[in-house]
């Protein structure tokens, strides 16, 4: 049975209407295209993630949607600076606190 379609930044609604979940998927693009984060999560076919990442390429990068990558973008309410400078530093601070287990050692 196939499953439905992908859902694009959901909203709360969306996620309540859509349930039983059975995967999650979280994908960030570089300004080329090139894919830089991929976190899935649940039960999928090779398809439905190949589903979820052409429709999160599409939504990110393609010439109607997205951010560009030199536009500021607000976050928490703070005008932040460019978008990929912005996701790095997410990455990394994901990074560091996920790794403080190895420096306890």
């Amino acid at each position: 049975m196939k499953a439905s379609s992908p859902l694009v930044s959901p909203t709360a609604t969306d996620l309540l209407r859509a349930k039983p979940i059975h995967s999650v998927h979280v994908f960030a693009f570089a300004g080329d295209g090139r894919m830089l984060l991929n976190e899935s999560d649940g039960v999928f076919s090779y398809e439905e993630w190949d589903e979820a990442a052409e429709a999160a390429e599409t939504a990110c990068c393609k010439e109607d949607g997205g951010v560009g990558l030199a536009e500021g973008m607000e976050v928490d309410g703070k005008k932040s600076g460019n978008l990929e400078e912005w996701l790095r530093e997410v990455v990394k601070a994901k990074v560091v606190r996920e790794q403080k287990w190895k420096a306890a050692r």
